[in-house]
């Protein structure tokens, strides 16, 4: 009888040991943010895909158009990852094509810059962003300076009525200025006219383009980039944002 209730307890605790659910836990793979920036000039728009057999079709209908002068955010995965960029002029044939290494949870940005001929090969920059953080007591925003023009030669910035360079003294082609942060509240002088940035030729201070931020539009607690871009032949050189939140 004893024997016999040694096999029960035992079968007990085998079939409650077979019984025991079994918990996975599935970490997501990291991932990192890639902003593609066209300042292609003459471009017809870009899509963009991270899949090498991607059908042109699925994702010429499905994905972002990325227009000149704009930009658009992914979220891409980390370490070596395909990126393909069609202009919606020829899809049958990428504009740029490479295998790009991201790190876990960083944050990058892609510039497509030149102009758009048949013979011509587009400029590509990739560079990891670190934009600053902005505690809610802080009104200020970021702001850095980007020259992607290939006509634009050296550059200096300065904020209008003062002196050449104040901001940036001088930015090659593909040159990128860390971010500075500007106050974003009343105390701006005048805020009905904001900042108003005059990118200007470094070697005659000679102005190239301006860009204004009217009080009432800086966008406080926020990183951007304003970007040189554009040919003379071309669309000509102009100035643009880019959200680096």
């Amino acid at each position: 009888m004893r024997v016999r209730n040694y096999f029960i307890i035992a079968l007990a605790v085998a079939c409650g040991a077979s019984c025991k659910k079994v918990v996975s836990i599935i970490t997501p793979a990291p991932t990192s943010s890639l902003t593609v920036v066209n300042a292609l000039d003459g471009s017809n728009g870009f899509l963009t895909t991270f899949w090498h057999d991607s059908a042109v079709a699925t994702f010429y209908s499905t994905g972002t158009e990325i227009n000149y002068a704009s930009s658009t955010e992914y979220s891409v995965p980390s370490g070596t990852s395909p990126v393909l960029i069609y202009d919606l002029s020829d899809t049958a044939e990428p504009l740029f094509s490479g295998n790009l290494t991201f790190q876990p949870k960083a944050i990058y940005s892609l510039f497509v810059s030149g102009a758009l001929t048949v013979h011509s090969v587009p400029d590509t920059l990739l560079v990891q962003d670190d934009p600053p953080y902005h505690p809610v007591g802080d009104s200020t925003v970021g702001i850095r300076f980007v020259n992607v023009s290939p006509d634009a030669g050296t550059i200096s910035v300065d904020i209008k009525g003062n002196s050449p360079g104040s901001e940036v003294t001088s930015l090659g082609y593909q040159g990128v200025s860390a971010f500075k942060n500007y106050a974003a509240t009343s105390a701006i002088p005048t805020p009905s006219v904001g900042y108003v940035f005059e990118f200007r030729v470094a070697s005659t201070d000679s102005v190239l383009c301006t860009y204004t931020y009217r009080g009432n539009s800086i966008p406080r607690f926020k990183n951007v980039s304003l970007v040189v871009a554009g040919t003379v032949v071309g669309s000509g050189i102009r100035v643009f944002e880019v959200n680096n939140y």
